[in-house]
């Protein structure tokens, strides 16, 4: 076997096992889904250690030995040195952060509350395959198996706490739904804007969204809603791919009434 390679923008064994794993967890493959985790997991360096870093840092780096693959990439505007996205992470999420996580203090400027990349080149890769994910995909897959060892679920999750929070002590759940709860959170905090979180709303349950949006600062702003199991939660076909392949079946929302907005 050739030897684990990391860097260089290419893919490698690690992350092709990692993304296994996503898949498994999306398809309810619960062994497989463990399987290809440990896999990635033993392949992998390992966690890094935010808490025993001090500088602020963004995730598409290969200096850090836990991303696997970095792939994309984004037109960055350095004039400040920090970049900040077009949109803004929600109170809710921001709360959920214990205030000792390295993370809370590295990932946002909380003074205007939105997620930054710091100190990058212009034009780079800008998402990443990390080995933080195969350990999450891995903790709740055993939580779904019938006869899962959750004492290694829970280690994968007190792993992941401890190289996040500063003075972090382990804790020791027992129920399964708790520990499951526990470790779907920490995927919400790990994982927050890498293009995770709309499948994960979709597999569990399709809650009710509302969002506030507005066309200028001049305009009043208004609440979209997507309810609860909506049928938006996938989107209509467009009409020309259906011209090119008559054998699709159009999604339901195609159907449904033009969504309108509450004025606040």
């Amino acid at each position: 076997l050739y030897p684990p390679t990391r860097g260089g923008y290419r893919v490698n064994l690690a992350s092709v096992y990692i993304l296994l794993s996503r898949v498994y967890l999306y398809m309810e493959r619960w062994d497989d889904a463990v399987d290809a985790a440990g896999k990635a997991i033993v392949l992998s360096p390992g966690l890094s250690d935010y808490t025993a870093l001090s500088t602020p840092f963004y995730l598409a780096t290969y200096d850090l030995d836990e991303v696997e693959w970095l792939y994309g990439s984004s037109s960055i505007n350095l004039s400040s040195g920090l970049t900040t996205l077009g949109f803004s992470p929600s109170a809710d999420l921001l709360s959920r952060y214990d205030p000792a996580d390295k993370r809370l203090q590295f990932w946002f400027v909380l003074s205007s509350k939105r997620i930054t990349k710091a100190n990058i080149p212009s034009v780079r890769p800008s998402c990443a395959i990390r080995v933080s994910e195969a350990l999450l995909n891995r903790a709740e897959a055993i939580t779904r198996q019938e006869n899962g060892d959750l004492a290694a679920a829970l280690a994968d999750l007190n792993l992941l706490r401890r190289n996040r929070v500063t003075g972090y002590a382990n804790v020791n759940i027992t129920d399964r739904q708790l520990l499951r709860a526990e470790i779907l959170l920490e995927r919400r905090l790990e994982l927050c804007f890498e293009v995770h979180r709309w499948f994960d709303l979709r597999r569990l349950g399709m809650p009710a969204i509302s969002h506030r949006y507005r066309d200028s600062n001049a305009s009043p702003w208004a609440t979209y809603t997507l309810n609860e199991r909506d049928p938006l939660y996938t989107l209509p076909i467009p009409n020309d791919m259906i011209e090119h392949n008559n054998a699709l079946r159009q999604n339901e929302s195609a159907y449904g009434p033009e969504r309108t907005a509450s004025s606040l």
